[in-house]
Order: C-alpha cells, then sequence, then structure tokens
C-alpha cells in the first residue's frame, strides 16, 4: 500500500488492491472469496481508523455528534438545547479562545450569550455594570448612584483614618473592616478615635464632623446577573420558573465561569422599566432596591421572576 496515501482510502481500497495483485489461483472463485474476505476486514479497520482521527477533531461536519459530545465534555463547553452539531462544532474550536476569560465578568456573559441569553448583564457591588456589545467585547457601563444627591458613578471604599477630610459621596470600609461600607453624604473631617460603627442598612454613624449611612455589606466580589428585555424568543414573553431546567442551566452556567472567590447573590428577570440593585439600574429606570439588596424594584411594578443562583 505504499504508493496510496492512507487519507485517500476507500472503503473498498484494500478489495481493489487485491484484485490488481491476484495471481491466476486467486482470481478463481474460492480463491478470490478468501482474498475479498481478507481485504475487506482491512477496509473495516482503515475506515474505524478514519473515523476515531475525525472523531478527536471538532471540525465542522466531521466529528459525529456523540463524539462532539465528549470532546465538550473533556473541554467543559456543553451543547445548548437546539444547538446545530455544525454549531457546536464551531464552539469547541474556539475553546482555547473562550477559557482565558473564565473567572471574569467577559466569561460569565460570553458563555451565557452562546446559550442564547443575549440580553444580560453583570451588576457588581462596589462594582459596576457589564454587558458585551454585538461583538461579544465587554462593555462597562458608567453606571448612577441611587443612595442620594446627584447620580455619579460609585466610589471605591476608603479605610477609615484619623482626621481624614471626606467629600460629599465617599465611601468608607472601617479600619479594620467590619463586614459592611458607609457613605456621607455631606463630607467633613474625621475624629481621632474611630467610633463603633452601627451595622443595620440605613442606621446613622456620627464621627467628627462627619455622618456616615451604613449601606450594605462590603463584598465587592457579590454580584447579581439580571436577563432583561427581550427575553430569549423560547419564553414566549413569559420567564420560567425557578427551580425549572432552564433555570437550573442558567445557574450552572454562571457557576462554572464565574471566578471562585466570588458570590452570584440572584438571578433576576424583571419586567420593562424596574429598578435597580446597588444603584446601578443598567437598561432600567433608577429605581432603588429594598434595604435587604434582595429585592428588586419598588412594589409599583409587576413582579419579577428571581432564580436562585
Amino acid at each position: 500500500m505504499s504508493g496510496i496515501p492512507f487519507q485517500q482510502l476507500t472503503p473498498s481500497e484494500w478489495q481493489t488492491y487485491y484484485q490488481s495483485i491476484a495471481t491466476s489461483q486467486t482470481q478463481q472463485p474460492v480463491g478470490n472469496a478468501i482474498s475479498m474476505a481478507f481485504a475487506a476486514v482491512k477496509d473495516y479497520l482503515a475506515l474505524r481508523i478514519r473515523l476515531s482521527i475525525k472523531s478527536k477533531l471538532p471540525l465542522p461536519g466531521l466529528a459525529p455528534p456523540d463524539a462532539l459530545t465528549a470532546i465538550g465534555q473533556e473541554r467543559g463547553i456543553y451543547a445548548n438545547p437546539g444547538e446545530t452539531d455544525l454549531a457546536y462544532a464551531v464552539r469547541l474550536l474556539n475553546a482555547w479562545a473562550v477559557w482565558p476569560y473564565a473567572g471574569t465578568h467577559q466569561g460569565v456573559l460570553r458563555a451565557l450569550y452562546d446559550a442564547g441569553y443575549t440580553n444580560v448583564g453583570i451588576i457588581q457591588q462596589l462594582g459596576g455594570w457589564y454587558t458585551l456589545d454585538a461583538n461579544q467585547n465587554l462593555v462597562v457601563t458608567p453606571s448612577p448612584r441611587s443612595y442620594f444627591g446627584p447620580m455619579s458613578p460609585l466610589k471605591n471604599p476608603v479605610s477609615w483614618s484619623i482626621s481624614a477630610v471626606w467629600n460629599p459621596g465617599d465611601v468608607l470600609v472601617p479600619s479594620p473592616r467590619n463586614g459592611f461600607f458607609y457613605v456621607t453624604s455631606l463630607g467633613g473631617n474625621s475624629g481621632t478615635t474611630q467610633p463603633t460603627w452601627k451595622t443595620s442598612v440605613g442606621s446613622i454613624t456620627d464621627e467628627g464632623s462627619v455622618r456616615w449611612q451604613c449601606k450594605g455589606q462590603d463584598f465587592w466580589s457579590q454580584f447579581a446577573v439580571v436577563i432583561f428585555t427581550p427575553y430569549p424568543t423560547a419564553w414566549g414573553g413569559t420567564p420560567p420558573a425557578n427551580g425549572t431546567s432552564e433555570a437550573l442551566r442558567v445557574a450552572s452556567l454562571i457557576r462554572q465561569w464565574k471566578s471562585a472567590h466570588s458570590t452570584c447573590v440572584r438571578i433576576v428577570i424583571p419586567t420593562s422599566g424596574e429598578g435597580s440593585l446597588w444603584g446601578y439600574p443598567g437598561p432600567m429606570t433608577s429605581k432603588t432596591w429594598a434595604t435587604t439588596k434582595t429585592l428588586w424594584g419598588d412594589n409599583t411594578s409587576p413582579a419579577p421572576t428571581y432564580w436562585t443562583p
């Protein structure tokens, strides 16, 4: 077979080759049947080898569906409901370009985008509002703060220090931290002794000439995923309930792609024009969250759907 490249073998190549070198004896019925039986076995083995090699390569139109499933399990990229084998093979080929985003906002959003959730955002406490553009590039939108006064970007928290000067809107964390952050609406100067910080959301702590209001837990790594309108077409305008296979699939994707040290506190599917979280409304209006930081809206709009992350 040295003159026939392997990739050019056909299912009957060995049989054709045996016939081309057949002696007068093997051209007789009995001899031909025996030689063709040997050749057929070799043709079968050659075919299986070719299929095995193809199965390892998630090339569009090459690997069979069951091989794509096995490759997907190995690469941690799973087929989406209704996804064609061709589209799935393309995503598997792109695994090396996708996995570097694991543990990032973009990684979570891209995984959800590939799963059919194209209108999704991430709101991060003490962070920002993250979405994707049409090319799946990360978009960070400066989001307003609804704590008080003018709409302005939320500032990073600063540790308390003696006789520090604070401006309106500054965000503070005690030193050492107590798990909560505080905001001053008027600014002022710190005193020489750190106060006993109150830890109920909305409570007021006065120190020096500054009045601080407790705004929530100091977890910059807490985030919420928001699926906003227009919803996926398959929903028919109504989000599936918590605990359904779709809700569980979204939660699984978030857990798979988020950073290990971050916590998804809620998956929210609000109605159009509803609420905000930690002062970040994203595409919605600038209504505020309840003090528990777990409920969306102000009870004047239709109730949103919540999924457990």
